[in-house]
């Protein structure tokens, strides 16, 4: 492979590849050189590969910033919350031996009087 920095056959003009078809010709004759066209197309698809390589690299830096962005501010949760109906609830009563209105607590209820406090062994 060609250095580009270092001068051909006397010339002191350092190597440069062709950079279009016109390059590739002959100005004498106007025919095609094949050397010239080989390089001229092998230049062209290093050119091609790099721009893709450039273009794929910019390309995963986006991803990464979009990753990095997604860490941070986790997305919401997609479950709907479900409002319980707020409504005031009455207190439950009952009246005791004297005819007075009583709150119902815990040991007045007929599940503790029935199961709690006379348990069936």
């Amino acid at each position: 492979e060609l250095d580009p920095s270092t001068p051909i056959m006397g010339n002191t003009q350092p190597y440069r590849p062709p950079t279009s078809l016109l390059h590739c010709t002959n100005h004498e004759t106007g025919e095609l050189d094949p050397l010239m066209y080989y390089q001229y197309r092998r230049n062209k698809n290093k050119r091609i590969a790099e721009e893709e390589f450039h273009d794929l690299l910019l390309i995963c830096e986006l991803i990464a910033k979009e990753e990095m962005k997604l860490d941070k501010n986790p997305p919401p949760s997609k479950r709907k919350r479900r409002r319980r109906a707020q409504y005031m609830t009455q207190q439950r009563k009952y009246i005791d031996e004297n005819g007075e209105v009583q709150p119902l607590g815990p040991y007045q209820t007929s599940w503790y009087q029935n199961y709690a406090s006379h348990p069936k062994l």
